[in-house]
């Protein structure tokens, strides 16, 4: 929030309170032994002495904190937090949906996309995102479908499979994946949702570490944009990681933070989904820095303001090798890119014809997307007809004040 402020961002945002999801609420999505698992933890007596190894992969006891498994652990006020999390995003959703908004981004923790339908997993308690996705679409039924972006660099496997049957449901992950070698060793090209629901999963399994810029908007603009505006959907909600940006201890990539307001701007073209109903919620990320400027950059394109240029790092320091080397990790990620669209264009029609333009594809290695800077932004994705920068002046301000900010930003209390 510091971030926020310190750019004049934080004042422009309408701040809403999170508020506890119902138990229904959340039974609509998990089981109701998860949910209860979760609740239990509020009231556990904790040890004060770590167990021996013969309790490993059991509900461990540990000083403070309650063990699901080895990456995900509760306190007496994880349930709280949970439950914020998931009730401010579902109330988020219901503000832009009603027009009251006509975007937000959901500052909450704990995360969610790798909680499944019966159990806690990699620091997720609930399904937020899945969750908020169930509750909107029953309590506002003119929502019929939602897009789901995750750009989390791990996989959102909760998410997947919560909604690998359903078919008004388009789930779309980015991830670094390395032939399954990358936690949480799922999210392969071939997983693509069944029956009905066939293509409704899109994966983008990065198969090398070191990807950025140019990798990331190519791929939306190749894969995720034309299927978004085929799909058509009536909300997107993004699970915003930022765990794949520049200088994350654990993602390995290379995104920078100005990235993410191109990808966010993109998503909020109205080709995309009517009236730019564009939702952010926060997933992964380590690094405070990159965090908070990410998130920077994302509610500033939320806020209509101008994209920032992209900045090479980089720019006069890599030498011939580095560049080698970045060539060809560029050419391992155009053959998956190759290879999602060849199993995907049997599901969507918009991938069986060429783009008019795809600025990024084209783009030669031996420049940085800064140098296409002008030319990317007002060509996002020609066939629209329509570019993803837009002002404030040019979308009208939805009720109910028309001098409001038009993007909301929440902030739930975190456990002490």
């Amino acid at each position: 929030m510091e971030h926020l402020q310190s750019r004049g961002l934080y004042e422009r945002c309408v701040h809403v309170p999170a508020r506890l999801i119902t138990t229904k609420e959340l039974e609509a999505t998990h089981t109701p032994l998860h949910v209860k698992r979760v609740a239990d933890t509020e009231h556990h007596e904790y040890g004060e002495a770590e167990p021996d190894s013969e309790t490993e992969g059991d509900e461990a006891v540990y000083p403070q904190c309650l063990y699901f498994d080895n990456d995900t652990f509760a306190n007496q006020h994880s349930y709280t937090a949970a439950r914020l999390s998931c009730g401010g995003l579902v109330d988020l959703c219901e503000k832009v949906v009603d027009g009251e908004l006509r975007n937000g981004f959901a500052v909450v923790r704990p995360p969610g996309h790798h909680a499944e339908e019966g159990k806690p997993m990699g620091f997720c308690l609930f399904n937020n995102v899945a969750v908020a996705t169930n509750v909107i679409r029953k309590s506002r039924p003119r929502v019929k479908k939602v897009l789901i972006v995750d750009w989390d660099v791990h996989h959102g496997n909760g998410t997947q499979n919560l909604f690998f049957s359903d078919p008004d449901v388009l789930y779309f992950s980015i991830h670094r994946y390395q032939d399954a070698t990358f936690y949480p060793h799922t999210g392969g090209w071939n997983e693509v949702g069944e029956a009905k629901a066939a293509g409704r999963t899109v994966n983008v399994p990065l198969p090398v570490k070191q990807l950025g810029d140019v990798e990331y908007l190519t791929t939306f603009q190749k894969v995720l944009i034309p299927i978004a505006m085929e799909f058509q959907p009536d909300l997107v909600i993004i699970s915003a990681g930022f765990d794949c940006c520049l200088g994350d201890p654990l993602g390995g990539m290379e995104v920078s933070p100005e990235a993410f307001a191109y990808m966010t701007s993109m998503l909020m073209n109205p080709a995309v989904v009517k009236d730019g109903r564009v939702v952010l919620a926060l997933e992964g990320g380590y690094n405070v820095r990159a965090v908070s400027e990410s998130i920077g950059h994302c509610v500033s394109a939320l806020l209509g303001d101008p994209l920032p240029p992209l900045v090479n790092a980089t720019e006069g320091f890599e030498s011939k090798r580095d560049l080698s080397k970045r060539k060809q990790r560029h050419g391992l990620f155009m053959q998956t890119i190759d290879k999602v669209i060849s199993i995907q264009k049997t599901y969507w029609k918009s991938l069986r014809r060429p783009a008019l333009i795809h600025a990024l594809s084209h783009l030669s290695l031996d420049e940085h997307p800064s140098k296409a800077h002008d030319h990317v932004k007002n060509t996002i994705y020609a066939e629209a007809g329509v570019t993803v920068q837009v002002s404030v002046t040019e979308v009208p301000v939805l009720m109910p004040d028309p001098k409001s900010p038009t993007v909301v930003v929440e902030e739930i209390p975190l456990s002490k």
